[in-house]
Protein backbone atom coordinates (compact mmCIF):
# COMPACT_ATOMS: atom_id res chain seq x y z
CA UNK A 1 0.00 0.00 0.00
CA UNK A 2 1.34 3.42 -0.92
CA UNK A 3 1.46 6.00 1.86
CA UNK A 4 1.67 9.76 2.20
CA UNK A 5 3.04 11.56 5.25
CA UNK A 6 1.29 14.26 7.23
CA UNK A 7 2.73 16.48 9.97
CA UNK A 8 0.37 17.00 12.91
CA UNK A 9 -0.47 20.68 13.55
CA UNK A 10 -2.02 22.41 16.57
CA UNK A 11 -5.77 21.76 16.72
CA UNK A 12 -5.61 18.56 14.64
CA UNK A 13 -7.53 15.47 15.67
CA UNK A 14 -7.19 11.99 14.25
CA UNK A 15 -10.77 12.10 12.99
CA UNK A 16 -10.19 15.43 11.23
CA UNK A 17 -6.92 14.24 9.65
CA UNK A 18 -8.56 11.02 8.42
CA UNK A 19 -11.58 12.88 6.99
CA UNK A 20 -9.46 15.50 5.22
CA UNK A 21 -7.40 12.77 3.58
CA UNK A 22 -10.27 10.49 2.57
CA UNK A 23 -9.41 7.70 4.97
CA UNK A 24 -10.73 6.33 8.23
CA UNK A 25 -9.37 6.42 11.78
CA UNK A 26 -8.76 2.63 11.83
CA UNK A 27 -6.70 2.93 8.62
CA UNK A 28 -4.61 5.76 10.08
CA UNK A 29 -4.12 3.81 13.33
CA UNK A 30 -3.01 0.71 11.40
CA UNK A 31 -0.32 2.72 9.57
CA UNK A 32 0.93 4.53 12.71
CA UNK A 33 2.02 2.27 15.59
CA UNK A 34 3.28 5.39 17.40
CA UNK A 35 -0.35 6.23 18.26
CA UNK A 36 -1.27 4.36 21.45
CA UNK A 37 -4.43 6.37 22.20
CA UNK A 38 -6.52 7.70 19.27
CA UNK A 39 -7.48 10.73 21.39
CA UNK A 40 -3.84 11.76 21.97
CA UNK A 41 -1.67 12.98 19.09
CA UNK A 42 1.19 15.46 19.39
CA UNK A 43 2.09 18.46 17.27
CA UNK A 44 5.00 17.64 14.96
CA UNK A 45 4.37 13.90 14.67
CA UNK A 46 4.81 12.53 11.16
CA UNK A 47 1.80 10.32 10.41
CA UNK A 48 1.51 7.85 7.56
CA UNK A 49 -1.73 8.13 5.61
CA UNK A 50 -3.07 5.91 2.81
CA UNK A 51 -2.07 7.34 -0.59
CA UNK A 52 -5.45 6.53 -2.13
CA UNK A 53 -8.68 7.44 -0.37
CA UNK A 54 -10.66 4.51 0.95
CA UNK A 55 -13.57 3.57 -1.24
CA UNK A 56 -16.84 2.67 0.40
CA UNK A 57 -18.75 0.29 -1.84
CA UNK A 58 -22.12 1.72 -2.82
CA UNK A 59 -25.17 -0.33 -3.71
CA UNK A 60 -25.99 -0.50 -7.42
CA UNK A 61 -28.22 2.24 -8.78
CA UNK A 62 -31.85 1.45 -9.40
CA UNK A 63 -34.21 3.40 -11.61
CA UNK A 64 -37.96 3.85 -11.75
CA UNK A 65 -38.33 1.62 -14.81
CA UNK A 66 -36.08 -1.06 -13.30
CA UNK A 67 -37.71 -4.49 -12.99
CA UNK A 68 -36.60 -4.73 -9.35
CA UNK A 69 -38.93 -1.89 -8.32
CA UNK A 70 -42.22 -3.05 -6.88
CA UNK A 71 -45.55 -1.32 -6.58
CA UNK A 72 -48.40 -2.21 -4.31
CA UNK A 73 -51.70 -2.72 -6.05
CA UNK A 74 -55.05 -2.63 -4.34
CA UNK A 75 -56.18 -0.77 -1.27
CA UNK A 76 -54.60 -0.82 2.13
CA UNK A 77 -57.08 -1.31 4.91
CA UNK A 78 -56.39 0.09 8.32
CA UNK A 79 -57.95 -1.63 11.29
CA UNK A 80 -58.04 1.52 13.42
CA UNK A 81 -57.77 5.19 12.61
CA UNK A 82 -55.26 7.01 14.79
CA UNK A 83 -56.40 10.49 15.78
CA UNK A 84 -53.98 11.85 18.38
CA UNK A 85 -50.39 11.63 19.58
CA UNK A 86 -49.50 12.13 23.25
CA UNK A 87 -46.33 12.13 25.32
CA UNK A 88 -46.35 10.56 28.77
CA UNK A 89 -44.10 12.43 31.19
CA UNK A 90 -41.08 10.34 32.11
CA UNK A 91 -41.34 8.13 29.04
CA UNK A 92 -39.07 8.49 26.01
CA UNK A 93 -41.89 7.35 23.72
CA UNK A 94 -44.89 8.95 22.07
CA UNK A 95 -48.27 7.19 22.18
CA UNK A 96 -50.80 7.20 19.36
CA UNK A 97 -54.48 7.06 20.24
CA UNK A 98 -57.60 5.86 18.49
CA UNK A 99 -60.78 7.97 18.72
CA UNK A 100 -62.19 6.02 21.73
CA UNK A 101 -58.83 6.20 23.53
CA UNK A 102 -58.55 9.96 22.88
CA UNK A 103 -62.11 10.48 24.18
CA UNK A 104 -61.38 8.43 27.33
CA UNK A 105 -58.17 10.39 27.95
CA UNK A 106 -59.98 13.73 27.62
CA UNK A 107 -62.65 12.54 30.08
CA UNK A 108 -59.96 11.45 32.54
CA UNK A 109 -58.16 14.79 32.22
CA UNK A 110 -61.45 16.62 32.87
CA UNK A 111 -62.08 14.45 35.95
CA UNK A 112 -58.59 15.12 37.32
CA UNK A 113 -59.06 18.87 36.78
CA UNK A 114 -62.33 18.68 38.70
CA UNK A 115 -60.60 16.87 41.58
CA UNK A 116 -57.83 19.45 41.60
CA UNK A 117 -60.44 22.20 41.84
CA UNK A 118 -61.86 20.37 44.89
CA UNK A 119 -58.49 20.48 46.63
CA UNK A 120 -58.54 24.26 46.27
CA UNK A 121 -61.69 24.29 48.41
CA UNK A 122 -59.94 22.26 51.14
CA UNK A 123 -57.11 24.78 51.43
CA UNK A 124 -57.59 27.79 53.68
CA UNK A 125 -58.31 30.91 51.64
CA UNK A 126 -55.53 33.41 51.19
CA UNK A 127 -56.08 36.84 52.72
CA UNK A 128 -56.31 38.46 49.29
CA UNK A 129 -58.74 36.07 47.60
CA UNK A 130 -61.02 33.15 48.22
CA UNK A 131 -61.10 29.98 46.18
CA UNK A 132 -64.09 29.82 43.81
CA UNK A 133 -66.71 27.22 44.58
CA UNK A 134 -66.91 24.36 42.13
CA UNK A 135 -68.88 21.17 41.77
CA UNK A 136 -66.70 18.28 42.83
CA UNK A 137 -66.91 14.69 43.94
CA UNK A 138 -65.62 13.73 47.35
CA UNK A 139 -66.28 10.88 49.77
CA UNK A 140 -68.74 11.45 52.64
CA UNK A 141 -66.21 10.24 55.16
CA UNK A 142 -62.74 8.81 55.10
CA UNK A 143 -62.94 5.06 55.69
CA UNK A 144 -60.51 2.17 55.28
CA UNK A 145 -60.67 0.05 52.14
CA UNK A 146 -63.26 -2.72 52.14
CA UNK A 147 -62.07 -6.00 53.56
CA UNK A 148 -63.51 -9.47 53.37
CA UNK A 149 -63.41 -9.80 57.18
CA UNK A 150 -65.44 -6.70 58.07
CA UNK A 151 -67.60 -6.53 54.97
CA UNK A 152 -67.45 -2.72 55.09
CA UNK A 153 -66.92 -0.86 51.88
CA UNK A 154 -65.71 2.60 50.98
CA UNK A 155 -68.30 5.36 50.83
CA UNK A 156 -69.63 6.36 47.45
CA UNK A 157 -68.55 9.78 46.17
CA UNK A 158 -71.12 12.53 46.30
CA UNK A 159 -71.36 16.00 44.83
CA UNK A 160 -70.27 18.73 47.23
Amino acid sequence: MLVNTYTVKAGDTLVLIAQQNGSSVPEVLALNPIIKDPDVIKVGWQLNLPATPSQIPLPPLSFANDQTCLSIEGSIECKEELVDVVHVTGSPHLCVLTAPQAKALKQEVAFVRELMDCTKRWQPPSPSATAPASKCLMPRAVAPAASKRTGRSRPKPQAC
